[in-house]
């Protein structure tokens, strides 16, 4: 320990207080521990047959881990040890990936679109039943569709 002058008022103070007893100038800086580099996650596809499938987030190829060689987490799996891709990188965790998918495809650029009122169903159904046939219009009105933006295909949420 030693004492030195505080910056601010000139006063002595010990080189290991946090703030000037004085001024409350900080005069220590606390020291964290240098933590350990975060490492990127593998994302989760798929169980089957004792291993997960996991896709790399930099290259995307998709690879395989063995069940026996994982710990199972609230978020996915934790590696036993570190795991690594082909492209070299390397990671101790597998999160599930949980956004929306086309069940064609399998790919994520899907968009939910809410179905409006239909003038063509309305128009046919006055001209067949009269004006209880309008209603003919609102029966798809409000449902929910996904279409997915890669292979165009159309799916009815809940079906």
């Amino acid at each position: 320990m030693a004492l030195i002058n505080c910056p601010e008022c000139s006063k002595e103070v010990s080189d290991k207080a946090e703030t000037c007893p004085n001024c409350a100038y900080p005069i220590a800086k606390k020291q964290e521990a240098p933590s350990k580099p975060s490492l990127p996650s593998m994302l989760w596809d798929a169980e089957k047959d004792g291993f997960i499938s996991v896709k790399c987030p930099k290259c995307a190829k998709v690879s395989k881990v063995r069940d026996s060689a994982v710990l199972k987490s609230d978020t996915g799996y934790k590696l036993k040890g570190e795991g690594k891709c082909a492209c070299g990188l390397t990671f101790e965790e597998i999160y599930r990936d949980e956004r929306l998918k086309c069940p064609k495809c399998g790919s994520t650029d899907v968009i939910v679109q809410k179905e409006g009122f239909s003038a063509g169903s309305a128009c046919c159904g006055a001209f067949l039943a009269g004006p209880l046939g309008l209603l003919c219009g609102a029966k798809e009105a409000n449902k929910l569709n996904r279409h997915c933006l890669n292979c165009a295909h159309k799916w009815r949420i809940g079906k």
